[in-house]
């Protein structure tokens, strides 16, 4: 099959947003994909952004001799748009959230606190959104990563409050892996 036969496929829709807290490696599909890590509904889509820097060396006449990779950036960009304390947490490396059960007689109670740099956790949790293609196959992205570009929360009259993310990626493996896009392919009829 010609590699490029199915790049005439458009790509529209957004997808599901899930989040687990990592653990040394990035689960399966049928561990993370459950509705327990589908943490929110999303507004105006998901962006995922590669970064690269080089450096180039010249000669003395201005030629580029030699040019190689000297960073390379991975940030992944969603509006969560259902959320509460417990995302926020996941978004927040110093959040603590309590939670009080309602009963018969009172009103439940979930309290997020935010802040106090010795409260910083150091969790790093693995995202992943996940497309459905009109095809029935999906489009997966997935890293390993936190959100280090703060948030807010726009509470308008209009306007849903949507918690607009940048989460950066960190290496998964011994290889530097950032990112990783897998595409469904469908099955072949008989």
């Amino acid at each position: 099959m010609d590699k490029l036969a199915d790049t005439t496929e458009v790509t529209l829709g957004s997808g599901d947003l899930y989040m687990q807290l990592y653990a040394n490696a990035i689960p399966e599909d049928a561990e993370l994909e459950v509705d327990a890590n589908c943490v929110a509904h999303i507004d105006s889509g998901a962006t995922l952004k590669y970064g690269v820097t080089y450096k180039d060396v010249e000669d003395s006449k201005g030629q580029v001799v030699k040019s190689f990779i000297t960073k390379e950036d991975v940030t992944f960009g969603t509006g969560i748009l259902s959320w509460n304390g417990d995302v926020i947490a996941m978004l927040c490396e110093t959040a603590r959230v309590t939670t009080t059960p309602a009963t018969a007689e009172a009103k439940g109670k979930r309290v997020t606190k935010i802040g106090g740099r010795d409260n910083a956790n150091g969790k790093y949790y693995v995202i992943r959104f996940r497309h459905k293609k009109d095809d029935g196959c999906y489009i997966r992205v997935t890293i390993k990563g936190k959100n280090t570009a703060g948030f807010s929360l726009p509470f308008e009259k209009e306007n849903a409050t949507v918690i607009d993310a940048e989460i950066k990626a960190f290496a998964q493996d011994a290889e530097g892996t950032l990112v990783i896009i897998e595409e469904e392919l469908p099955q072949l009829s008989a």
